[in-house]
């Protein structure tokens, strides 16, 4: 009989498939951001990629008769690493420099610097094991047409403009005593070491500071005032915005945080000419005053607190003239500065 030879099967190995993880970026902390003057940060070196640089003085000093020129600077360095050893950093120095002549007011300076550019690092991708795959026969199927259900239109959100928020302050009784300062949130401090004592020729000394607000939230992050039985001698006292006591602390405990409602709130150190302690750190945060229309608010005048907010028309179409005038006027003011 004849012999017949089967063909042996033929199976196809697919190549294997290697899988190449996305690469990973590590992102770093944004530093924050600092307020800094040469009168008192002058021939220092800060390491900060954000913040405020200023002279420090209403006017700069001039030289002593005995120099050329009088000479300040600060140095800022940016820095920002990334694993495993990329890094950037650079350093910027601002110099102000006076004769014994004429001076003027100074200068404030905003400065933010670039982060570094992020570096992808790369895994080791694993080797996978080549496997034979023994090849399916497909089973015949039927398709059933599917009819698609219709989908209504997307309606679209209503856009609401969102104001930008006034961005925090540092404020220091010892360069802002007696001043009235427009802010929603900050840090207020005495700004020495160790607060001055009075003269010899004085029973006290006295500094204070306005911040106007709206519903402030007054909280202490250090505090050492000299103690005293009810704090007779050196103290700290906070007012309302209509001069009530919201409380008279002194010792190093920490006091308890204090609600401000109104538009304002004034903090004021005193201290005579005893023993003195290394003052405090008070941060404050405000609410945003509630929106404004010329629907309901037409013709009034914002109190002060109202520093930013949202003005509309307040009418989803706003109404015409009648038709004996020539054109209808609203109008709100609003009390702020710049």
């Amino acid at each position: 009989a004849p012999v017949v030879a089967t063909p042996a099967p033929v199976v196809a190995t697919p190549a294997p498939v290697v899988a190449t993880p996305a690469p990973v970026v590590a992102t770093p902390e944004p530093a924050p951001a600092v307020a800094l003057t040469l009168r008192n940060d002058g021939g220092r070196s800060v390491r900060a990629t954000a913040g405020r640089i200023s002279d420090g003085w209403a006017t700069y000093p001039t030289a002593p008769e005995d120099k050329d020129w009088a000479e300040w600077s600060v140095t800022v360095r940016g820095t920002s690493t990334l694993p495993p050893t990329a890094s950037f950093s650079g350093s910027v120095t601002v110099a102000l420099h006076s004769d014994e002549g004429l001076e003027k007011s100074g200068f404030d300076l905003e400065f933010r610097c670039e982060e570094a550019t992020p570096v992808p690092v790369t895994p080791v991708p694993e080797t996978p094991v080549p496997t034979t795959s023994v090849p399916e026969t497909p089973i015949p199927t039927t398709s059933v047409p599917v009819t698609p259900m219709p989908v209504p239109p997307a309606t679209p959100e209503p856009v609401v403009a969102t104001p930008e928020p006034i961005p925090a302050v540092a404020l220091t009784l010892r360069n802002d005593g007696g001043r009235t300062v427009r802010a929603t949130a900050g840090r207020l401090s005495d700004g020495w070491g160790t607060y001055p004592t009075a003269p010899e020729d004085r029973d006290w000394i006295e500094w204070s500071l306005t911040v106007r607000g709206e519903s402030c939230v007054l909280q202490f992050t250090s505090f050492d005032v000299e103690e005293s039985t009810a704090c007779a001698y050196d103290n700290l006292e906070v007012l309302g915005s209509d001069g009530a006591s919201l409380g008279k602390f002194c010792g190093s405990s920490l006091p308890p945080t204090l609600m401000a409602g109104g538009d304002s709130f004034t903090v004021v150190l005193r201290s005579d000419a005893g023993v003195a302690g290394s003052g405090f750190f008070l941060d404050f945060a405000c609410a945003a005053p509630a929106p404004l229309t010329l629907r309901d608010d037409a013709g009034a005048t914002v109190a002060a607190a109202a520093t930013t907010g949202t003005l509309s028309d307040g009418w989803a179409t706003y109404p015409t003239a009648p038709e004996d005038k020539d054109w209808a006027e609203w109008s709100v003011t609003v009390r702020g500065a710049s």
